[in-house]
């Protein structure tokens, strides 16, 4: 039987994907579904473009909506597509087809590539696991702000759920379950998140 592997200081139930730490060299964007998402998103993209470093996009639940414009114009790439939600894969389908790898805790259909993590958390803290498991060298976290503003797509007004303490104090000892120095491979562009990693800057991305 599979034994259970520690990843980069994340803890992989068995069967572990074979996707597992394949991204050592790479750079990754994540982006959630708080209303900071876009700002985010386009300060992130300039680091890298001012830096002329090459990157990738993680997109949770309906982010990949906002992108749809500009994935069909070919103007960005979605490279991942994160959910703990199997409706949304269904959606994923429709809108960025086979273009991009699938992840999820079930093997909803559609699903590439299924993840068993001994914590819960919420699909940002998933996405934020399955990324360090994945072994990016560099990660920036977007529109995952953890405030009560609610998500891009809400009305405007209406606040949300992921500025509870227990959801913070997840992120928190995400943070510190990580191998020496991993957590210095990544930052964030607001709110909370920003506050646990720091914020991405044009030195964050060219330090070795």
């Amino acid at each position: 039987m599979e034994d259970i592997q520690k990843i980069n200081g994340v803890i992989v139930s068995p069967p572990v994907p074979p996707i597992v730490d394949q991204y050592k060299n790479g750079s990754l964007i994540i982006l959630g579904c708080g209303r900071t998402v876009w700002d985010d998103f386009n300060r992130a993209r300039k680091i890298f473009t001012d830096c002329n470093k090459v990157y990738q996009v993680m997109v949770i639940n309906l982010a990949f909506m906002g992108l749809e414009d500009m994935f069909r114009r070919d103007q960005v790439t979605i490279d991942h597509f994160v959910s703990l939600h199997p409706e949304y894969f269904a959606l994923r389908t429709i809108y960025v087809k086979d273009r991009c790898r699938t992840h999820g805790r079930r093997m909803y259909p559609n699903t590439d590539y299924v993840w068993y993590f001994a914590d819960g958390g919420t699909s940002g803290l998933f996405a934020l696991r399955i990324a360090v498991a994945l072994g990016y060298y560099k990660i920036i976290i977007c529109g995952i702000p953890l405030d009560d503003q609610g998500r891009f797509f809400d009305p405007p007004g209406q606040p949300g759920d992921s500025a509870c303490n227990s959801i913070k104090l997840e992120f928190d000892n995400f943070k510190y379950s990580l191998v020496p120095n991993y957590n210095d491979r990544i930052r964030a562009m607001s709110g909370y998140t920003k506050k646990i990693f720091g914020e991405a800057s044009d030195k964050w991305i060219e330090k070795k």
